[in-house]
């Protein structure tokens, strides 16, 4: 099951549920960087909802009911088992984030999102066991099996992470110079890219996203 409803320009510090324009894209450039007036960059997505039926252990789940605030001049997702901020859509972007990874919990990077059908890349932080890291893909709201990555990395303190959307499909993901994984997709031309948190046993990753740029 997957329920999408968008709600949101940023008004003040907190983002406001109002009604979103028809046409949305942000242009190229730094998008966040610590600034109130930025916040107008983004929508966050509400009543959201990705599980795998049937639900088994340790299986990813997103539930959005909380928003992203900003706090010291610098994003995070509020009180709750989740938060999305929807930052682009398309392909034939890159987009570059300086996140602070603390603790642990769950986060995730969404592409390719319209209507019930999508792709993810879901990081499960523990405490004792590291980290674990998957590919998901959700077809017309179903959730596939998520696919779990070789590439044993975790995400910790301060990390500039890359995103590549390429016209063809291509999507990579990179933590600095290191490739995390680069795998070919059917996407939509107007397809949603979020970033967000997600609750495991220890709840959703307190992350601080401190930048964003966008380059289209």
């Amino acid at each position: 099951m997957l329920v999408l409803f968008v709600s949101g320009f940023v008004s003040a510090d907190v983002l406001a549920q109002v009604t979103v324009p028809k046409k949305w894209n942000p242009k190229s450039g730094m998008l966040f960087s610590g600034s109130p007036r930025q916040l107008k960059n983004f929508e966050s997505a509400t009543d959201f909802e990705l599980t795998l039926h049937p639900r088994g252990k340790n299986v990813p789940r997103l539930i959005v009911d909380s928003e992203f605030i900003l706090k010291d001049g610098v994003l995070q997702s509020g009180t709750g088992n989740g938060a999305l901020l929807k930052v682009a859509e398309g392909k034939d972007i890159t987009l570059t984030f300086d996140i602070d990874f603390q603790g642990a919990g769950g986060w995730c990077l969404l592409w390719g999102m319209k209507g019930g059908t999508g792709h993810g890349f879901w990081n499960h932080q523990l405490r004792v066991s590291g980290a674990h890291n998957c590919l998901i893909s959700s077809v017309d709201g179903e959730l596939k099996q998520p696919i779990n990555l070789d590439t044993p990395y975790e995400f910790k303190g301060p990390t500039r992470v890359g995103l590549s959307i390429q016209e063809d499909g291509q999507v990579t993901l990179a933590s600095g110079s290191k490739t995390i994984f680069s795998e070919s997709y059917d996407l939509p031309d107007d397809g949603d890219v979020l970033i967000g948190t997600w609750s495991n046993q220890y709840g959703p990753r307190p992350i601080k996203i401190h930048r964003i740029h966008l380059k289209n």
